[in-house]
């Protein structure tokens, strides 16, 4: 009986690890038609993702203006390390002046830099191609 728990425990805690470290399709991608957006600052993201949203936004033919918009997007993004800093994960919410969300994004890489093709590259090579499918709708 000991046998069969230390195996399901072994088993489960492996299949756990393999779950984690699997490669599958970690971002889900709403595109959205809006004329104009407003992108709200956040503070915490350590590098300048407002920038790319509204080069993106402005690339797509949206108008960025902050005091008549269809729109509003707020944002996060987090890295793993501070040394080497692959992108873990970034969200974008596009919201509208009802505050019903009409659009957005979700990325999340794998821990693992053996897993998947975007470890080693940079934020803009991650998320341009993201921002741009998103807003060419």
């Amino acid at each position: 009986m000991k046998k069969l728990a230390v195996i399901a425990i072994s088993v489960s805690l492996l299949g756990g690890c393999a779950n984690r470290f699997s490669d599958e399709n970690r971002n889900w991608i709403k595109p959205v038609s809006v004329s104009s957006i407003c992108v709200t600052d956040n503070a915490k993201v350590t590098f300048d993702m407002k920038t790319m949203i509204e080069q993106s936004a402005i690339n797509n033919n949206v108008e960025v203006n902050c005091t008549e918009y269809d729109a509003k997007i707020t944002y996060t993004a987090q890295h793993y390390f501070d040394l080497h800093k692959p992108l873990a994960n970034a969200t974008l919410n596009i919201i509208d002046n009802n505050d019903n969300l009409i659009g957005g994004f979700s990325f999340y890489q794998a821990k693992n830099m053996f897993v998947g093709d975007t470890y080693f590259s940079s934020n803009e090579e991650i998320l341009n191609p993201i921002l741009d499918e998103m807003f060419n709708k």
